[in-house]
């Protein structure tokens, strides 16, 4: 928004919240000039400038930031957020969290991509010390800045397209600008045209149609390059890799694309295409990955992408597809990473998605999926990621999940999946984070999941769960997570728990737990969360557990304890309520 003086004009933007500069003020015609660009300007986002923000919303691959108090957010990206390798964001962002960001790429009005993990002195250290990164911020800032050029070289020469026997072209990362010569069209035996990560703007010359040996066309990771992708790139018949994510580029994908019959990698996320994915791709028959997520596309998902026989990896994630998931892609039968997460698809699970006996990855969280889960997704074998989260699932988790040896990742949370947790959950001895939050499960915790020696994260939390916390949790060393709180579980807790060295978070909150509530609690000298608010604990306060140092948040409200507050939690240092 530039300009108004037409009072009409702003019904547009009723509701919206705007952070804008007053540019200027005309008393003689009444205009009021206000400026979003300008107050992008004064905002400083450029590349290398250090904010502070709020979790806004959370998603499977990132989280938005909102910058200060004002109207604008940025994207952090899961693979920003730190230098280790962590599967889910909620495991360490909250809404409403402030944290501390590094702009890595800016651009008006709404393209800005933050950091967190080159704010880290060492690789993983968000995962163990959040405030240490934050409060050497601004020293980590400081180191990043040098690495930014401080100004584009040039624009790319026009007369490089005198040279008619040049094959490859490698331009990459060269912080050059201006617009893509479309004299480099004359290069009739070029093979490789790879100009990415660089500050090009303007359009893709639609005579690059003529580039007919042309095999890869790399142009991605340039914010500024606009306009549609041309429909004469379907002539390139040799092409076998055309990358163009992390552009500006919008309009539809060209169902010209079905021509690329050598086509084996077609990079299109994080983007402006919109539309739907053309029904000619399945004429693809060498495409080994499809990367689409991250734009505006909508629709349903064609079933001729089924014919992709060769397809390892498809990327749909973060658009707006509705309608069923196509069973036809049951027979892209060399299928590794399928992810169609946070979209308006709707309908059930296709059971024949079981023949997909290469699948290691299945994302198919935060849509509106219904109906049962498919016992047929134990015949994929090599899963190591599952996650079906923020559904309307419903009926029980099927016995036959103890065939997933591999499983790493199960992730269930906020579905309606009711009845017992399967005790063949043990088998899934690979098996690191559990999270079954928010359903409808009753029934007792299966001893068999405490068996899991690699698991480190088991949410159960928000379920109807009853019966007691069996001794044997301790043999679950490698648990940093434990969240059990809101169900039904009763009995003593045992003071075996005490044997967890590595649990950060403990919540046991809103059940029937009675008796003592255990010192032995106190050798967990990692805890930083102890929520044991609404049981019917009774007895004294252990003094042992003043010598929890890291603890930030301690809740034993809501009990029948009894006697003073021990003069040993003077040493909480750390508490922050």
């Amino acid at each position: 928004m530039n300009r108004t003086n037409n009072f009409t004009d702003l019904k547009d933007y009723v509701g919206r919240l705007m952070y804008v500069q007053i540019s200027r003020i005309n008393e003689v015609t009444n205009d009021l000039i206000l400026s979003e660009k300008d107050a992008w300007e004064v905002l400083h986002l450029q590349e290398g400038t250090l904010l502070e923000g709020t979790v806004r919303k959370i998603f499977p691959y990132g989280a938005q930031i909102r910058i200060g108090e004002t109207n604008r957010s940025g994207l952090l990206h899961i693979s920003n957020i730190t230098r280790a390798r962590i599967t889910s964001v909620s495991d360490l962002l909250a809404v409403d969290e402030k944290v501390k960001v590094l702009v890595v790429k800016s651009m008006f009005p709404d393209k800005i991509s933050l950091s967190i993990a080159d704010l880290e002195s060492e690789p993983g250290l968000f995962l163990s010390n959040k405030e240490k990164v934050f409060s050497e911020a601004e020293e980590m800032a400081k180191k990043y800045r040098p690495k930014i050029p401080a100004a584009s070289i040039r624009p790319i020469p026009p007369e490089l397209g005198h040279l008619t026997s040049l094959q490859f072209l490698f331009l990459t990362s060269n912080r050059l600008s201006g617009q893509i010569p479309q004299q480099l069209a004359n290069l009739s035996s070029l093979l490789v045209l790879c100009l990415q990560d660089n500050l090009l703007n303007g359009s893709i010359p639609s005579q690059f149609g003529s580039l007919v040996s042309l095999q890869q066309f790399r142009v991605g990771g340039n914010p500024y390059l606009t306009g549609e992708i041309p429909p004469q790139l379907g002539l390139l018949t040799n092409l076998t890799t055309f990358g163009a994510a992390a552009t500006g580029l919008s309009g539809a994908i060209p169902p010209t694309f079905g021509n690329l019959i050598n086509l084996q990698t077609l990079s299109l996320y994080d983007t402006e295409i919109f539309g739907s994915i053309p029904p000619e791709l399945g004429f693809c028959s060498e495409l080994r990955n499809l990367y689409l997520h991250m734009n505006n596309l909508t629709g349903s998902n064609p079933s001729q992408l089924g014919k992709l026989q060769k397809l390892t990896s498809l990327l749909l994630w973060g658009n707006s597809f509705t309608g069923p998931i196509p069973v036809e892609l049951s027979n892209c039968s060399s299928l590794v990473v399928f992810d169609i997460s946070t979209n308006d698809l709707t309908g059930e699970i296709p059971g024949d998605l079981g023949k997909l006996v290469d699948l290691e990855q299945l994302h198919l969280s935060d849509k509106s999926l219904t109906g049962l889960i498919p016992s047929q997704l134990s015949n994929c074998t090599s899963l190591t990621v599952l996650q079906l989260d923020k559904n309307q699932l419903s009926g029980p988790i099927p016995w036959q999940v103890g065939n997933l040896k591999f499983l790493q990742s199960f992730f269930l949370w906020g579905n309606l999946v009711s009845g017992s947790i399967p005790s063949s959950s043990g088998n899934c001895t690979e098996l690191c984070a559990l999270d079954f939050s928010r359903n409808k499960l009753t029934g007792s915790i299966p001893e068999e999941i405490f068996s899991l020696k690699k698991l480190s994260k088991l949410l159960l939390l928000g379920n109807s769960l009853s019966g007691g916390l069996p001794q044997s949790v301790s043999k679950c060393q490698s648990l940093v997570r434990l969240r059990l709180g809101e169900n039904q579980l009763s009995g003593q807790i045992p003071k075996e728990i005490g044997k967890l060295q590595n649990i950060v978070f403990l919540d046991l909150y809103m059940n029937h737990f009675s008796g003592g509530l255990p010192s032995e609690i106190a050798n967990i000298t990692v805890l930083e969360l102890l929520d044991a608010h609404n049981n019917y604990i009774t007895g004294v306060i252990p003094a042992q557990l003043g010598e929890l140092v890291n603890l930030e948040q301690l809740d034993l409200s809501r009990n029948s304890l009894t006697g003073e507050i021990p003069w040993s939690f003077g040493n909480f240092d750390q508490l922050l309520e």
